[in-house]
């Protein structure tokens, strides 16, 4: 019998499924933390019939690199990830500046709807030109 998952999203780097040859898949944990990846990092209007998604995550990454900011790009991450990932209920956000690395340090705290095991994903966000 094939294992069912609970959530479950196409890899958007389109890799091939070594096996199968189709488009590589991500289940459960992995496809939401990709999800969540991929709606921080989205400017509004990036979809093309949905412009009201996106963060403005990376219009903040050009502010100066203080706390400041970091309070800024918390609450966009918060706001995000509240309106477009239902999936999740997000437990805290820290936004960490970096200046030697001129990248801010990103930990989420988050648990999926219905389950009481805490999770947590980590990411920088750094200047892209």
């Amino acid at each position: 019998m094939a294992k069912r998952y609970r959530y479950k999203d196409i890899d958007l780097s389109f890799a091939k499924h070594p096996v199968t040859g189709d488009i590589a898949v991500k289940t459960d944990v992995a496809a939401i933390k990709a999800s969540m990846q991929t709606l921080i990092k989205m400017n509004f209007y990036d979809s093309p019939f949905q412009p009201e998604i996106g963060s403005g995550v990376m219009d903040l990454l050009f502010n100066p690199l203080n706390f400041v900011t970091s309070i800024g790009l918390r609450r966009q991450i918060e706001l995000v990830l509240e309106n477009y990932e239902p999936r999740i209920e997000v437990i805290e956000v820290y936004t960490v500046p970096l200046p030697d690395e001129q990248v801010y340090n990103v930990t989420i705290r988050f648990r999926l709807k219905n389950q009481p095991e805490e999770l947590r994903f980590d990411m920088l966000l750094e200047q892209v030109r």
